[in-house]
């Protein structure tokens, strides 16, 4: 199991332990940079687990001993994963910037310590799927599909509620023009940039992948939007901490102008009142 230690003035970190199951003789095993999801071996001889700050996959014995890192060829970000109960197989999920997917590696392989396990990808989408659970028998993978979604909704004083507006499309950071006649929103969970009338004429897509947007901001004048890129040119990689850009792009659509880039926080584009400046 994981037992926070406090490893600063403020800042906590779980540590590896193992206990009896009652949970009597509680034994430090070994302290990892915040270790996730530990899983026992079916025979019992170690540990798996995810560490969290570089999604490694990392094996050490059940008395702490040989810790190493399980190198999962081609994948950045492993999440979770469960032993097939014959112990010859290993489950975990992947993110590929836009959903989970379901994988499995054989564990003969995965022992071998001169090459990098291959992985097969089991699941393809569009929902994301993980949280995986074996049957028994092990001839049965069960697992929980997840389709995100969202409602653009618009608030009706005559009714006194939220109502759906343009049909309830999946969207998020919504802008409107200054004059009232445009919508700036972003597709959800896809992330891409799109303006159209209020009415949803003329409907435009204005980014594509592996651009993942942001609170996008129309200009005084209307020609312009200003939005935040959260994927830095790889979406595996986002994280709180990314570096993110800014960008300005013709509400008629065409390549985006980076004007700010390469800072872990830059964010929320505004204009000035007079549109010379963000």
């Amino acid at each position: 199991f994981l037992r926070k230690a406090k490893k600063g003035a403020t800042d906590f970190y779980p540590e590896l332990y193992r206990a009896n199951a009652d949970g009597t003789d509680v034994q430090w095993l070994a302290s990892f940079n915040q270790p996730n999801s530990p899983r026992l071996s079916p025979d019992g001889s170690r540990i798996r687990f995810i560490e969290a700050t570089d999604y490694h996959v990392v094996d050490v014995g059940t008395d702490g001993s040989n810790p190493h890192v399980l190198r999962m060829a081609g994948h950045k970000h492993v999440f979770g994963g469960t032993f097939s109960p014959d112990g010859k197989f290993y489950f975990f999920n992947c993110w590929d910037g836009d959903r989970f997917s379901l994988w499995v590696v054989s564990e003969e392989r995965s022992q071998g310590r001169n090459s990098a396990p291959v992985p097969k990808q089991l699941t393809f989408g569009p929902m994301s799927t993980g949280a995986a659970t074996l049957s028994k028998d092990g001839k049965q993978i069960y697992a929980m599909g997840v389709e995100h979604r969202g409602e653009l909704s618009v608030y009706d004083r005559e009714v006194g509620k939220f109502v759906p507006y343009l049909g309830g499309i999946s969207v998020s950071y919504v802008d409107f023009s200054r004059d009232g006649q445009w919508i700036a929103y972003v597709s959800y969970p896809e992330g891409t940039l799109w303006r159209s009338r209020i009415d949803g004429r003329e409907k435009r897509q204005l980014t594509v992948p592996p651009m993942a947007v942001m609170n996008p901001r129309w200009s005084p004048d209307g020609k312009l939007i200003a939005f935040m890129d959260l994927a830095n040119d790889d979406r595996e990689q986002m994280e709180d901490v990314s570096a993110r850009r800014v960008y300005v792009v013709s509400a008629e659509g065409g390549s985006p102008m980076l004007m700010l880039g390469s800072e872990p926080r830059l964010g929320d584009p505004t204009w000035s009142p007079d549109g010379n400046s963000i």
